[in-house]
Parts: C-alpha cells; structure tokens; sequence
C-alpha cells in the first residue's frame, strides 16, 4: 500500500498532473491505478496492493467533508479497539484497520489513538476544523512515511522519490548524512540522503498547522524502561514463566499476522525465523516457506532445508549467482533511496521476487529477534572491551564527563577501530550525526547504570541503541526490499505487547552463561531441535568477491570526487580494499555510496550500471 500527496500550495487545480508523476513511482507498492481524494487545500492519492479484499480496498481512505484518513498498513489489535470504540458510542460502518483508526482518532484524539494502536502502519489525517495534517508511523518504523516542507506547504509520500516528482523539491543529496553512513554505519532515523526530505520518526506523530510543523513522541525505548524490573536475579522458575510467557506473546502475534490470504515466511534456519516456522505451522499448514542459496556465500540451504522436513512445509529455494546480484544490486539500490546497509539486501530481494511469482503478497520476517532479546555477539563483546578499558590505567568506572562518555560510546561500538584521537575529531565524530547517537547514550547510561552491574549496563546499552538506528535501517531495507515486488514483509517479533515484553527483560535473560537469546532458546526448545536452537548465527549474506568489480566505478568516481580525495590516497584505499587488506563490508559502503550517488545525484540508470559492473567482471577478472 502506498500514500502520496501535498497540502498548502495555492495552485491545486493546476497540479493535477503532480500527484499523478508521484504515485507513478510508488506504483510497485500497489495497484498500477490509484484513487485520489481531496480536501480543503491537500490533495493525496492512495493505492493498495493486488490481492487485498473489498473492505481494504474501499477503506484505505475515510472521512467526509471535516476529516479524512489515508492509512496505510494492519491494526492487530483492531477487534479491541472495535469493541471499546462501540462501548463508548462510537458507530462503524466497515470493519476495517482503516474505518477502526478514523474512529479512535475522532473519539481520542491522534496522540491518544496512535498510543493505543498496536501495528505497523504510517497514515495521514487531515482535520478541517483545525486545519491541521498529521502524519504517523508505528512505534518502531516498520511502515515508511516522508515529508517536505516548503514555502509554507508540505509535501508527504511512502517513499521519497514520490516526493522527488513534486515541482517545489529539488534532488539534492545531504552530503552530511552521506558522511554519518560512511563513519558511524548508519543514519539517523529521520535523516535522508536528500536536503529538505525527512522521515516522520518512529514512535512519533508530526503536526502541520500554518506552515510550521511539531513533533510529538509517543513511543521511546528508553522511556518504556522500568528499572525496577531489571535488576532481577535469574531463577530457573521465574525463567519457566517468562519462557511461558513469551511463547503465547509469539504464536498470538503470528497468528495476528497470518488474517491475509496466501503467506510466505523466509527461512534462513536460524532459531528466529525457525521458531516462526513452528507457529505458523500450528496455524496455518498451508504456508510456504523461502530459502536463499547463495552463490559462494555462506551457506543457509541445510538448515533452512532440515526445518522444513522436520515441520512437513514445503521449501521454496531461489539460487542467487554471483551475476545475480551485479545485475541486481544499483536496483536495490535504487528502492532503497539510500546505499545499502546491509548485505543480506540480495537475498530479501530477491525472495520477495520468487514470492510475488508464486502469487504471495504477503510474507513473515524473523527481523527484530536478535535486537528484542540480545543475539548479536557485540553485544557480549562490548563487555570484553568495556573490561579491557576499565583494567587500563587512567579509567575507572563509568565516566561522567560528556567527552567521557563518548569515548566510551566508542568503545562500545565494537565496528570502531580502537585508537587515540584527539578532541577536537571527537567532538566532529560525536556531532556529524546530530548528536543523536551520543545524547542516547548518555540517557540510557544516567538511568540504568545505578542500577545493574557494569558489565549488564553495558550490555544493556549496547542492546537497547540498536532498537534505534539498526532497527530502523533494518526496517528501511525489508520494506524496500518487499514493496519492489508487491509483497509486504509482517515482522511478528515487532508486536507491541512483545516489545513491552522485551524492554523490561533482564540482561540474565538475554545473556547467560556465554550464551546469547538464552530466554528465546528456552522457548525455540520447545519446539525445535538443538541443532537449530542452538547452531551459529550465519544469516542471509553475498559473496564479499563480487564487491571489487565496483572498483572501476569508484576510481575517479562521484564519491571520491564529492570527499576531494586526492588521487594517491584513492588508490592506496582501492588496492587495499581489492586484495583485502581492508574489510570487504568497507568496499560494499563504498561501492554503495558511489551506485547511490550515480543513480540519484547523475540520472544514471540502475540498469546500465548492473550491465557495467558485470561487464568488469567478465572483461577485466584480476579487478
């Protein structure tokens, strides 16, 4: 499904035309024909995706003459709502997500009504009386919405090159958020590539009245946390309840995602998307399930493969060659509206693909589990350095000074090359961001490391920063992924009541005794194997290899030549990085940015651009 439109220009008759070229580039999210609705000065188009039933089709925008709600995305706790929602008086006349959101926004108010809403969702709703446009998104960003403001107006789209078709926003691309992806692996969550285009945060709604617009935050991570609950000790009955607990959090969640025709659910064998496998085979048989085999790669197949005969579902492969993804990757890049983050990017896309083939539009994804209940081994890793610096002469305990605690925000991000800077790029570093990253640290520290041990603080904070701009990008990248197909990626392990439930959880439930999601694998054991409970976490991933054959693009390329890099130093980085003196995933940034700036700063074709990178392959092999 997709939203575009604009409000406050003048000339609204005469910009028919705008709001046609706008839903043109959103036409893969949904059907190639979209409905268009106006009122007062705003103007939006809407469009859901093949497939969707009557009610969803008829009610993706509501209202009448005082409001009108544009909603994009699943309520699922819609029938709650409903039945508050008529106690109190309210009447609906079509039981839909849509019909369900204009009501609670009508008797609550936005800010009351987004609270209570649990799901993924972004919408517009314009009231007349108070001449006021407000744009949503869910608590964690699963669905996407941008504006832009402009001479008083705004313009708002699920994606940005929607935005990028009005006449009043010129394509500039933000050299600073360029720079962020670059050094810190990430933006912030309302930063774009593009100047004057921004996210609506997560966890937020945004007010447009007279030309001005204001943000209000419903949902933070670091606010929702108890620190009451945290410092609990482990014991092997609390952990039998909690491990209860969140098993019927799961299946209730994945049931919730499964009310929509025909559903797909990629496979990687990990216990994240196995243990989805499992309650969508309680509930719904007849799901198929996506795998990834991927040329020179590491390999996924015998686990995705073992879980699949070991429930009785049926596996779908989608081989991926290494041409595959040259041919592929300025496309993918090109849904993203960004450089790509991460280098699983190939296989979602090219799952989403294999399942619009087979007629799915809808597809569950095991994203959220590493980052919900502590998977990833920086998190543990943190801690190692943490001691490590705390055993150095000179540190103590947790420092207090602000430039303290970005040093130990350094530290604590293990991708950042441990070395002495001096303040003044400290102070660059900690700012080029906005200061974001550096802010929510401090936050998170001040309230919890009174309360646990160092090493749990540590880890704590750790986990908690990546359920903001990790989560985000994550998020970004499987809805692109998805909607470049028509298919929309449901995250079941991004439910509300599981978030709420996770916040809260103690570190000795996520890390214990040298292992990682120790409550998730209390509960994946109740209905997998130990093999795949407890096997290494590999992934979807590529072939590093193929990343070289970008290197004739960079080379005098836009990138080195945006940075002012001087000649010698480009070619000390590029033969590093072709004989893999540097990290392949530094080559994959690098490569991005230059397909990104290319595609979107120069009008080239994403098409030419995968024909010349294989023609490097096949013409020049020793790249």
């Amino acid at each position: 499904m997709c939203i575009g439109g604009y409000y406050g220009f003048n000339a609204q008759k005469a910009m028919t035309d705008v709001l046609t070229n706008m839903m043109e580039q959103l036409r893969h999210r949904g059907t190639a024909h979209y409905e268009a609705a106006a009122i007062d000065a705003m103007s939006v188009g809407y469009s859901c995706q093949p497939g969707q039933s009557a009610v969803a089709r008829q009610t993706i925008c509501v209202g009448d003459q005082s409001d009108l709600l544009v909603f994009d995305g699943n309520l699922y706790n819609q029938l709650c709502l409903q039945e508050i929602l008529i106690k109190e008086g309210s009447v609906l006349n079509k039981p839909s997500d849509t019909e369900t959101a204009l009501c609670a926004i009508r008797q609550w108010g936005v800010q009351a009504a987004v609270a209570r809403f649990n799901g993924m969702f972004g919408f517009v709703y314009y009231d007349s009386h108070g001449q006021e446009l407000w744009l949503a998104r869910d608590r964690l960003g699963i669905k996407p919405l941008y504006y832009a403001v402009t001479g008083g107006a705004i313009v708002f789209a699920s994606e940005i090159k929607a935005i990028l078709q009005h006449p009043y926003i010129g394509t500039s691309i933000d050299t600073i958020s360029l720079l962020s992806y670059l050094s810190h692996n990430n933006i912030d969550r309302i930063w774009t590539m593009f100047k004057g285009i921004e996210a609506v945060m997560p966890g937020a709604v945004c007010c447009f009245q007279q030309g001005k617009m204001r943000q209000i935050i419903y949902y933070d991570p670091i606010d929702a946390l108890d620190v009451s609950l945290l410092s609990a000790k482990w014991s092997r009955d609390r952990e039998f309840e909690l491990a209860s607990q969140l098993d019927a959090l799961l299946e209730k969640s994945v049931c919730s995602a499964l009310k929509d025709g025909a559903v797909g659910l990629f496979c990687s064998g990990g216990i994240d998307s196995s243990l989805l496998c499992a309650y969508t085979n309680k509930n719904r048989p007849d799901v198929v399930l996506y795998t990834a085999d991927v040329e020179n790669a590491r390999p996924e197949l015998i686990k995705a493969a073992f879980v699949a005969k070991r429930l009785k579902l049926p596996l779908h492969v989608t081989q991926i060659l290494e041409d595959d993804f040259l041919k592929g990757w300025p496309s993918m890049i090109r849904h993203n509206e960004q450089p790509s983050f991460f280098r699983s990017d190939l296989a979602v896309y090219h799952l989403t693909k294999a399942c619009r083939q087979d007629g799915i539009r809808t597809v569950l994804s095991g994203e959220g589990g590493d980052e919900l209940f502590g998977g990833y081994q920086w998190y543990y890793g943190a801690c190692d350095i943490w001691s490590e610096y705390r055993a150095s002469p000179g540190n103590g305990t947790f420092p207090h000074t602000p430039l303290k605690y970005f040093a130990l925000k350094q530290i604590l991000n293990t991708y950042v090359i441990k070395a002495d800077v001096n303040a003044a790029r400290e102070l660059c570093d900690m700012y080029l961001d906005g200061g974001e990253q550096y802010s929510r640290y401090i936050r998170l520290f001040e309230k919890i490391a009174q309360i646990l041990p160092e090493e749990q603080t540590v880890y704590l904070s750790r986990n908690i920063v990546d359920w903001y701009d990790r989560m985000s990008q994550l998020l970004h990248r499987t809805d692109r992924m998805g909607m470049a197909a028509s298919v929309e990626c449901r995250i079941p392990y991004l439910n509300n009541e599981i978030l709420d439930f996770a916040i809260q959880l103690p570190v000795c439930y996520k890390y214990k005794d040298g292992k990682v999601k120790s409550l998730l694998k209390q509960v994946g054991s109740r209905y997998l194997p130990d093999l795949i409970v407890n096997s290494t976490k590999l992934g979807f991933s590529t072939n590093g290899d193929a990343y070289r054959y970008a290197i004739p693009l960079l080379r005098g390329g836009m990138l080195t030549q945006l940075l002012k890099v001087g000649r010698h130093l480009e070619d000390t980085v590029l033969e590093k990085a072709a004989t893999g003196t540097y990290n392949q995933y530094l080559l994959y940034q690098l490569a991005s940015a230059e397909l990104f700036l290319r595609i979107y700063g120069d009008g080239q074709s994403p098409q030419r651009l995968g024909e010349i990178l294989l023609e490097n392959k096949y013409q020049s092999p020793t790249v």
